[in-house]
């Protein structure tokens, strides 16, 4: 029953964040500091709403740090996004997040791995797997300025969470100090660039940021019933899902071969994923 849940709770976090862009990419006109605030006030109040119900409330500063990497990388995603597209700039990030949380695993914290040869190979084959994504032939028109910015993005993503794994609290602890870091930061960006108000985009950035935190706090249970090595990898499966999105809804790539190409690049990197969490 327990293998159950958690195989539900990572089933969730695969279809929520393979799909919280989803909105976004739906907008005609929209400025990407913007929608992101609006991204960051639906996960805070969706996080106020989880803690009322768990009773997990606690104001921690190194939260607070996690919400800000992790809202930074937000932030460049979202340019990548727009600049390329769901299934160019998401696969990239997904990859170099999972690189990026490795080493810090191997050389930061000295984390024990059954296999690292079985590590190593998997990020072979994730490297291999985002060459084959960006190097699609029908997106050549594209700048590759959304590829470029995907990679610092990854490395944010695959960071954000090292500060509580400096803290050795339990991951619902950080919850709200994660969101409300968020919130100010976000929220920051936007007032920084001077991006106008629209009305257009608000239930689409509320709705981006409730999907995203709950498939955030989902994605924790599944981590803690089925564990790092089978619900991490798990969870990374998000990258088929909105991979599938920007193929077969936005239209992004055109011919059948260029699919054909960034599903075979998606596939490749998911195996590395799960080679990657095995090694553990």
């Amino acid at each position: 029953m327990v293998d159950a849940f958690g195989f539900l709770a990572a089933f969730i976090s695969v279809v929520g964040w393979g799909s919280y862009l989803v909105p976004m990419k739906k907008l005609q006109n929209y400025d990407t500091f913007y929608f992101q605030a609006l991204m960051a006030t639906g996960i805070l109040l969706s996080s106020l709403v989880i803690v009322l119900i768990v009773g997990e409330f606690r104001l921690s500063l190194l939260g607070l740090l996690c919400g800000f990497l992790w809202k930074t990388g937000n932030a460049i995603s979202l340019v990548a996004v727009k600049k390329d597209g769901i299934s160019m700039a998401v696969p990239v990030w997904t990859s170099t997040s999972i690189v990026t949380s490795f080493l810090w695993g191997l050389f930061f914290f000295k984390e024990n791995f059954s296999s690292l040869l079985l590590g190593v190979f998997g990020i072979s084959l994730l490297v291999v797997g985002t060459n084959v994504v960006s190097l699609t032939g029908s997106n050549r028109e594209k700048s590759k300025t959304g590829v470029l910015l995907a990679l610092p993005a990854g490395v944010f993503f695959g960071s954000y969470l090292v500060p509580m794994k400096i803290s050795g609290l339990e991951p619902n602890q950080f919850l709200f100090s994660m969101a409300l870091s968020i919130f100010v930061t976000g929220w920051s960006f936007f007032l920084a660039k001077g991006a106008k108000l629209s009305r257009s985009a608000l239930l689409n950035g509320l709705g981006s940021g409730v999907v995203w935190n709950v498939s955030n706090f989902s994605s924790l249970y599944a981590i803690a019933l089925l564990g790092l090595s089978i619900g991490l990898p798990l969870t990374q499966d998000s990258l088929l899902v909105a991979v599938l999105w920007g193929l077969f809804y936005f239209k992004e790539v055109k011919r059948n071969r260029g699919k054909a190409q960034v599903l075979v690049g998606a596939l490749v990197m998911i195996v590395g994923t799960f080679l990657l969490g095995f090694s553990k």
